[in-house]
Order: C-alpha cells, then structure tokens, then sequence
C-alpha cells in the first residue's frame, strides 16, 4: 500500500531493521511542482507501480513520450512523492521556469544529495565539477545494491529531457547510465526525439527502452488552449502588461509582486491586480513569486518577444547593479540573491557570475538572510562551472572564484560545532538549520547536526528531531544520534518508535570502518537495547564489542564497563576493573560503575564499589593521581546526599617537590577537576589561574566558567571568559560555553557567547591565513620577485613576517645575493628577538634551520645561544645540524656537538628528537666507522638512533640523486622508513630520466607517503616526454588534495616551458580548485604573471583589515 511522502516503507533484513523512507530536501521542490490533485491518472500510476516492482524490468528503462502538455511532470511529481511500497525513489525534474534547474550541474547536484541521504553516506572527498559525475554513478551502483539487500526496488526519475538546455557541454540525458545493475530501473519523460550526444548503445537510443505513450486529458488540452490565448493577448496588451511579461520570462521565474512593481515603478497592488486578471493561467505562482505556467509558454512567450528580451534583461541588470553599488543592503530582493546568478548561468554571463560570487558584501548578505554560507558556497561553484566551460582562459576569474571559496571554507571551518545548537535552543530555528548544513567538511557537518538534533529532541519535536539525524552522512555520527535519539524516545514511552530508530542506528554502526568507533557505537546501541527488553541482543552487542586484550584504559573499556553495569552485568564489569593495570583507573571504573548501579537502583552494590573507588584512592602516592580519583569520586558520590567523599581538605599548594613545569601544571590540572566536581568555584578558579599558558589551561578556565554559569555567578564567569581571549581556538571555547548557557536557560548570556563567537570565527582561520601568505611568498620568490616578496611581508602580523623571512633565506642564494641574504637575514633575526616567549620558542626551530642550510653559522648560533627554554635549546640545535649536514659539513658537526651537550641535560623522553636529530646529522656530515663508535658511546648503546640516523643518510642519499646507495641502506630498515627510503629513490631515477625503473620501484610501494613521493617525479619526468595523457591520469593516483594540487602546477610549468600555453592554462585552472587554491601560485606566475600580482594584492589587503575585537561585551540588564 502507498503510504504518505516521507512516512516510513518498512523491509525485514538481518537484524530486523525497518528502515524509513528518508525524505530529500529536493522533495520540497517537487512538492512545489506536482498538482495538488492527479486527475485521471490511475491507469498510469499503476503502470508505472508495476515497471517499478515487477522482476521482469529490472535493470531496464521505462520512457514516457508526449508533445508538450501532456502532464507528463504531473504524473511523475505525483508518482515521486508517493511511491509504492518497497520503492526508493531519487528523481530530478527539468525544467526552464525554475533558474537553474535544466542543466547537469542541477542535475548532478540534486541526485547527489538524494543519494547520500538516501545511503546515510558521506558527500565525497575532493569533490569537483569534473568528478561529480563517476561519484553520481557509483553512488547510482551503491544505493540499488542496499535496497536489493532489503528486497526493494531502485527507481531513477528523470523528467523533462527536452527542456534540457545543453550546458556544460552534455546533456543530462547522456549522464544516465548504460547498464543498469540488477534492481535498477530508470524512469524517464520526455518528447519522442532521443538524445543526439547520448552513445549509440545507450538505451534511450538503441531502442532498448519500454516506450510508452501519454495521452493528454481534456482538462490539459483546454488548460493550453486557453493559456496560449491569454499569452498572446499579453503581448498585444498595453505596456504594463507586457513589461510583466518580459520581465517574467527574462527573469526565469522567481520574481515576486513587490519586485515587478519596482522594476516597472507600478504598485505591487496594481501589479498583482493585472496578473489576476489579464493571466490567471498563463502564470503561476510559487512562493509568493510568478514564473509561466508551463515550459512551452516560456518557449513560446521567448519567441515572441525575440530582441525585446535583451532589453528586459538589461532592466534585470541595472537592476542588480543598484543594489550591488548600495552594498547589497537589507531590503535586497530574494531573486537578485537568489534567483539572479541562475538566469546569469542560462545565458551564460561569465563576467557578471564571477562579480557576484567573489562579493564579499553580498555573501555577508546572503549569510544574514539564510543563517550559513551554503548558498554561497553553491553560488561559487556553479560559477566555477561555468568558467570552465565557457572562459577556462581566464586564470585571474578562476583563482579568484577559488580563493573566494577558500577564504569561505576556511571562515566556516572554524565555526564552533556546538553554534547550531545553541541557536536551537534560543529559538532562531532557521539560522540553525542553515549553520548547520553550511559546514563543509562531513565530519564537521555531522557533529554539528548530531547536536542540533540533540537540541531539537530536547524541545520535544522528535519529528524534526529525526528528519535532522537522518541528514547525518558520516555513519559514526549517524549511529551516535540515533542511539540518543532512540534514548530519548524511550523516556517518552514509545518503545515501539524507539525500536525504529534505534534499527536506524544499528545500520549505521554495520557502516564504521574504524573498529574503535564501530564498537563504542555498539555499546551505545546495547544500552538502549537493554532499555527496551532486549536483554540478550544488548549482552550479544557488548560481546561483540569488547577487545580481545583488555588491560589498557581507553574510552572503549571505561563505556565498557559503565554500560556493562548499567544493564546489569556485574560480572562482565568486574572483570573489566580487575583487568585494568593501574590502581588510579580501577578507582576511576570503580567510581562510575557506582553512579551506574544507583541509577538502576541497586544502591547497595553501588555504596560497595564507592567504598572500593575510596579505598583504592587511598593508596595511591602521587597527589595529582588522587585528586584525579577524588573527582570521578565525589562525581559519584553527588547520587548519595548524606555522604562525601575521602580527602575533604585539599592543598591549594604545590607539593615542594614538584620542580618540573609539566609536572605542576598536571597537578594544577587535577585540582582544577576535582574543585569543579566538589562545586568549589573559588579554588577551581585560583588553581586554573596558575596553569601555564596552554590548550590544557584554556580548557580547565573553560570548566570554571561553566561552573560559574551554572551557580548564577555572571561577573565571576565573564572576568574568567575575559582571561581566555589570548587562547587558541578561543571561538571554539566560546561556543562551548554558549551551549552550557543555553541549557542552563541563561538566554541572554548564550546569545552574546554565540555571536561572539561566529564573529570571531568568520574573521579567518589563523593557520589557513598563514599557509596563504607563506605559498604567496613561495610563489614571489620562486620568480625572483624578492621586492615583492618582502614588501607583502611587511604587511603581516610580527609572528608570521619572520616565518615569511624564514621562507625567503631558503630562496635567495648567500652568495650571488649576499646582500639581499643579510638584509633579510637581520631582519629575520631582529623581529624574532621581539615576539613573546611562546612564539620565539615556536619559530626558533625553523629560523635555525633556515640559517644554517644556508650556511650562515654566525647568525645560527645567536638565535641557538639565544633561546631560554633548555628543551627548545637543544631540539633547535640538533634540527639546524641536520639541515647544515648535506653542504655545510663543518657547521653541521659543529651545531651536533653543540646539540649533544645540551641534550646531556635534559631528561630522558625529551633527549629522544634531539639525540636523533644530532646523531643523524654527524653521520651524514661523516659517515665513518669511527663517528658510529664515537655516537654509539655516547649513547651507552643507543643503537635506535642510529637506526634513524641511518635512514636520514639514506634520505639524503636519495635526495643528492646517490639512490644506489640509498636502497641498499633502506634494506634492513623498517617498513614504513624502508618504503619512504625507495620513494624518494624514486623519485631521483625519474629526476635523472630512468622513469621505467622508477616507475617499478613505485609499483612496490604500498605506503601512501612513499608511493605519492614517487609518482609526483614520474608525472614531473612523464609531462616533460610530452605524453600529457598518461601524466594527467597519474595525477589521481595521490592521496593529498594539496599534493595533487602542487602536481598540477608543476604540469603547468612544464606545460609552459614547452610551448603548450593553452594546456597549461587548464592545468593552472584545475589545479586552483582541486584543494587549498594557493598552492599552485608559482605556476600561475610562470603562466600569467598578472594574474599571480592581482592575487597578491588580494591577499595583501586581506592582511592589511583590522581586527574585530575579542571582548566580551554584556548588555545592560534592562535590555535583556
């Protein structure tokens, strides 16, 4: 029996998973397209139920044929949106009234996102215009294997072949498969001629299709004739009336009453007087917006006007370009944010696309109006493909589309997950959805919606609660909400509903690759289980679930244990405790399991492993390890109001014996924890206060401000919220804190946590800036424009001006430009004395490095004899001996023994680095029997390092092109140094032209990091024989987007240099868009050195805006 669009369609598998129906967001869309009642069209939905279901046309095309109002999409829609049982339906409806909605990056687009909501999978990586299409297939392939697992059907629908318009180069029709698998079936509606760029044994071509015929109703016929009159009474009507339509047919629809009003300077009432009256069916109205009643209208209402319709379309033009000059205000219509860049893509305007899409002013608009960046995001690569196919020349339009895009994904990127959420919970539904959805990276994406739909179930909207965990596409996330979801339906009552869900759940844990994961999951499903009745299947699940070596304390074994209690299953737990090793984590399972057995209420049980926790806490000697034990303790003891925990006076003091920094701050650490979990706010807060300046700080004053929310104390939160400005990740820190606010109701104090936040987080990701600048400066340097360079990085903050300065000494020769070395080289070193304690100790290293590979040895041992922190001394030293080592054998054996006293210093687990590093760097300098002997006793027998120095020399071997040697070293090494050693071999063959040897090496290469070392030589060796075809297909073979990226460019070069400047254009424009668009700028200068300046000062003005302020501002009680 049909059931009701996006009610679940229930199917028996393996472990009784009744999977619901998952309903699209394109479904919105068809429900704005199908009829509001199908009249006359029995005959026809059970033929089609019937081609759907029937094992006889598995694998096989139905092709509906008709003329133009026929209501062939009336009959499609209708079909969509109410499918039969044990059919999974993923459609795509052509059409020219709708702005882009009848080309295949509409179509791509749209089946793609069906499919992986269909499939609960991810959205792929590395995802291109060039690559949607294999994804589309596979996923095609992937969706009708699950529902075939399922005895379900597959169906495809595809509407409207003929008003299809062609962009891109293919029509939507050519992107259908061939073959079909078993299951399959494609539906497809159309008039009768068959796609002419289709292959010739494609089935809507070899005559391999069903055909069938649509007679049209009477009610259609008439539906036309009387339309086509009112049309051309329009066109012979007074001006007003004609405006309109123009107006609406150059716009392709989407134009509201309000805005033909003002583009016509007429009242929005007069405006709507006329089209209710002159043509009540020659237009329709979708969301309050008029676009013709039917495609053949707009074809022919496009014929009439001819050359008139330019001078509608300039009216659109003039009219967007004042509100582009105003700044994209509020009152900008929706069509022009909207709707506009579609009817640009029809044309297409290339030009026009580009202005819109890299607006900053209008992305922040189209960010207020929708709550994410999503639409913004989508805006750019529609552009994207529109450059490509129409204007793929223009480097300087692509880089800029692509930086755009960047600069977006990196704002968005930083974005705390928990933001949706928090506005959820504050009741700006849309602005959450919107946030939620725009994360680009799947990962990101899901836990943020995880939360949101936490958020939402909270309310008590369990409807819109599923419909948000079922948009989920990672299966980790997907399993998690599920599960929580399904919790939180238990306490409802409605264990049947519950069971639905958590069916949904269990199919998504049978997805996680991770065994980690996939067992953490199914221990949450356990839980639950065991919530409903299902006593057997929960202790099946946790079987499945526990490691076959338990001892070391992990998550896993602690939700292990806490869930093997929870159910009732003492025993499992208690063996669980008893094989933990340390007497600190069997006090901590001890502390929670009793919290665990209270819940189920066997209070006894749970005073007994209290007492145990208490008693194990007790003999622990180190003071931070019972505070640690103190806090899961008294967390626990929280359940029993009469009792309190062991050690109730604490030292705020730390212990004399404690010396080393780490060491303190661990034990600070501890007490800010157990203080939190005693609720005492004051000596949380002065322990967190003394922890030195970390990640690890920043989380314990985190803590403290939380407690501060929760027991009203507003001023004491803000002075600790205001002491974290200065920490990294501070908008992440923020958006944490929001959270807590907003479940703990404190609106006013959520919402100023939450915007500060996003503003904060919108500024740019620090680390993505960074890497920007340093590839701007690579690029500069590697064309010799050293000026250029060094002004750009003048423009920056202190900090990253020397890592700038750092990136040109390796560039600039010390000897043909000494001068120009010196000058950057004292500059490098002057700015680096001025940064703080924490920057100087983070940049010491690669100053060091740079200075000594350079061989600059008075320079390099200022900056070594200047670093204060012993540790940092020594990892510097060592690490400058080794880049010294290949050319500057006398510095290098210099700057190791130097490393070596120092290190003598330090203790043990900080030796490790250094020791290598030195070690490594003398046998390089000398490789001789003698300085093994000399390394081996200073070691006491420490032959690992020696093991890492030999596979350093093998490296450099590689490097120097000695790769002989090098593969003979890495012989007797480890696998994973053994492969990175034969990568770089590799890599030196192909450089010296023996790509047929290389290329062997590489076929043996199972590693990813020594097989990509590998293959970017030969594609380097392969592009210079000229054989372009097999150098771009290697191109995939890489694992990194930015590898991929930096190849790419390297092609282009050599494409240039060899004369072949259209070729490598397009490679310059590929490789921009493939990952971080900057790394290939070096290519895009040696291609088009304006376009890499232009670029350049885009970058440089980006360094040159003022920062937003990071305070914390409350507003005044009256105003909340």
């Amino acid at each position: 029996m049909a059931e009701e669009p996006g009610v679940a369609v229930r199917a028996t598998s393996k472990f009784r998973i009744d999977v619901p129906v998952t309903r699209s967001a394109y479904l919105h869309q068809v429900d704005q397209i199908a009829p509001a009642d199908l009249i006359g069209r029995e005959h026809e939905l059970a033929e089609l139920a019937e081609f759907c279901t029937a094992p006889a046309t598995s694998g096989r095309y139905l092709w509906w044929r008709a003329e133009a109002w026929s209501g062939k999409t009336a009959l499609l829609s209708s079909f969509v949106l109410d499918p039969p049982a044990g059919v999974r339906v993923v459609s795509f409806f052509i059409t020219g009234r709708l702005p882009g909605q009848n080309d295949q990056t509409a179509f791509l687009d749209n089946v793609l996102e069906q499919l992986v909501t269909l499939m609960g999978a991810e959205i792929p990586d590395l995802l291109t215009e060039t690559t949607k299409h294999a994804h589309v297939l596979r996923l095609l392939d992937a969706a009708t294997a699950d529902c075939r697992s399922r005895d379900e059907s597959f169906v495809l629908v595809v509407d409207g072949l003929d008003e299809d318009n062609g962009a891109g180069g293919h029509s939507i029709a050519s992107l259908l498969p061939v073959r079909l698998p078993a299951g399959m079936r494609v539906v497809v509606a159309g008039r009768p001629n068959p796609p002419a760029d289709a292959p010739d044994d494609h089935p809507l071509r070899s005559g391999a299709a069903e055909i069938r015929a649509l007679v049209p109703s009477p009610a259609a016929v008439a539906m036309r004739r009387e339309a086509e009159r009112e049309l051309k009474a329009l066109l012979h009507s007074n001006d007003l009336e004609k405006d309109l339509l123009g107006l609406i047919c150059a716009a392709g629809g989407g134009l509201t009453a309000a805005d033909l009003a003002e583009l016509t300077e007429t009242s929005p009432y007069e405006t709507e007087r006329r089209l209710r009256s002159v043509a009540g069916r020659s237009f329709a109205r979708r969301d309050n917006a008029y676009l013709l009643a039917h495609e053949e209208l707009r074809v022919t209402a496009t014929e009439m006007l001819g050359p008139r319709l330019t001078g509608y379309r300039d009216r659109l033009h003039a009219w967007a370009d004042g509100y582009q000059d105003d700044g994209w205000p509020e009152t900008t219509p929706d069509y022009l944010l909207h709707q506009y860049p579609p009817m640009l893509r029809s044309l297409p305007d290339p030009a026009r696309l580009v202005e819109l899409a890299t607006d900053r002013a209008r992305q922040a608009r189209l960010l207020r109006r929708t709550g994410g960046d999503a639409a913004a995001h989508a805006e750019i690569l529609a552009t994207q493909q529109v450059m490509t196919d129409h204007d793929s020349a223009n480097l300087l339009a692509i880089t800029r589309l692509a930086a755009t895009r960047g600069d977006l994904d990196a704002h968005n990127g930083s974005l705390p997950v928990e933001l949706p959420a928090v506005w959820e919970l504050l009741g700006q539904r849309r602005r959450a959805e919107a946030l939620a959805h725009g994360f680009v990276d799947p990962l990101t994406r899901s836990e943020a919606l995880s939360l949101l739909t936490a958020a939402i179930a909270d309310s008590g909207d369990l409807d819109r609660a599923h419909h948000t965990a079922d948009s989920i596409t990672v299966p980790r996330w997907r399993a998690l909400t599920f599960t929580d979801l399904a919790l939180t339906v238990v306490g409802t009552g409605d264990d049947q509903r519950a069971g639905d869900i958590l069916r949904e759940a269990e199919k998504s844990v049978s997805k996680i690759q991770d065994d980690d994961s996939r067992a953490r999951a199914l221990i949450g499903v356990a839980g639950v289980c065991d919530r409903l009745g299902h006593h057997d299947r929960a202790q099946t699940l946790l079987d499945e679930a526990e490691p076959e070596t338990l001892g070391e304390f992990t998550l896993l074994t602690s939700e292990l244990t806490r869930c093997s209690e929870m159910i009732g299953d003492s025993r499992r737990a208690d063996r669980l405790v008893a094989a933990a090793s340390e007497p600190l984590e069997r006090a901590m399972l001890l502390a929670e399991m009793s919290s665990c057995a209270l819940a189920r209420g066997n209070s006894g049980r749970a005073t007994k492993l209290l007492d145990d926790a208490e008693a194990l806490a007790a003999q622990l000697t180190h003071f931070d390890d019972q505070l640690t034990a103190t806090a899961a303790i008294t967390r626990s003891a929280a359940g029993f109001p009469d009792r309190s925990s062991m050690l109730p006076d604490l030292d705020f003091e730390v212990p004399e014996d404690v010396e080393d920094a780490g060491e303190r701050d661990s034990f600070l650490l501890a007490l800010v924890d157990c203080t939190v979990a005693r609720g005492d706010l004051k000596s949380s807060e002065r322990a967190a206060r003394l922890i030195s300046p970390s990640v690890d700080a920043a989380s314990a004053l985190v803590e403290v401000a939380q407690l501060a929310l929760t027991q009203g104390e507003r001023e004491r939160a803000d002075a600790v919220i205001a002491t974290l400005t200065s920490s990294h990740k501070y908008e992440s820190l923020l958006g944490d804190l929001a959270l807590h606010a907003a479940k703990l109701g404190e609106t006013a104090d959520a919402e100023v946590l939450a915007e500060l936040a996003e503003t904060i987080s919108r500024q740019g990701s620090a680390p993505y800036r960074e890497k920007v600048a340093t590839d701007a400066v690579s690029a500069l340097c590697s064309l010799g424009w050293y000026d250029d360079a060094e002004d750009f990085a003048a423009t920056t903050s202190v900090t990253v001006h020397v890592e700038l300065l750092t990136v040109m000494l390796a560039s600039v020769d010390p000897v043909s430009e000494q001068e120009r070395f010196c000058r950057i080289a004292d500059a490098a070193v002057s700015l680096w004395r001025e940064t703080t304690k924490a920057d100087s100790d983070k940049l010491s290293q690669k100053l060091a490095c740079a200075l000594a590979a350079a061989g600059d040895a008075d320079r390099t041992r200022a900056v070594v004899s200047s670093i204060s922190d012993s540790v940092t001394q020594a990892t510097a030293t060592a690490s400058a001996a080794l880049a010294a080592a290949p050319v500057h054998v006398k510095l290098a054996v210099e700057l190791a023994l130097r490393a070596f006293r120092q290190i003598s210093r330090l203790d043990f687990m900080d030796q490790l680095w250094p020791m290598s590093d030195a070690s490594s760097a003398l046998m390089i300098a000398d490789d001789s029997p003698r300085t093994r002997r000399m390394i081996s006793n200073m070691l006491r027998g420490g032959w690992h390092f020696l093991d890492r120095s030999t596979y350093e020399i093998a490296k450099a071997s590689a490097l120097a092109g000695h790769y002989e040697r090098a593969m003979k070293l890495a012989e007797d090494m480890g696998e994973s140094d053994r492969e990175s050693v034969l990568g770089h071999s590799a890599a030196a063959m192909a450089a010296a032209g023996l790509i047929t040897d290389a290329q062997r090496i590489a076929d043996t290469l199972e590693g990813q990091s020594g097989r990509d070392k590998a293959m970017f030589a030969i594609t380097i060796a392969v592009a210079k024989t000229r054989e372009w075809s097999l150098a771009r297909s290697h191109v995939g073979s890489l694992h990194d987007g930015n590898t991929q990226a930096h190849l790419l460019g390297e092609l282009a070069i050599v494409a240039a240099e060899t004369g072949e400047t259209a070729m490598a254009k397009r490679f310059v424009a590929e490789a921009v868009t493939t990952a971080r668009w900057s790394v290939p700028l070096r290519a895009l200068g040696r291609v088009d050195p304006d376009a890499l300046r232009a670029m350049v000062a885009c970058i440089r003005a980006g360094w040159s805006q003022p920062d937003h302020s990071r305070t914390l501002i409350r507003t005044s009680p009256d105003s909340r």
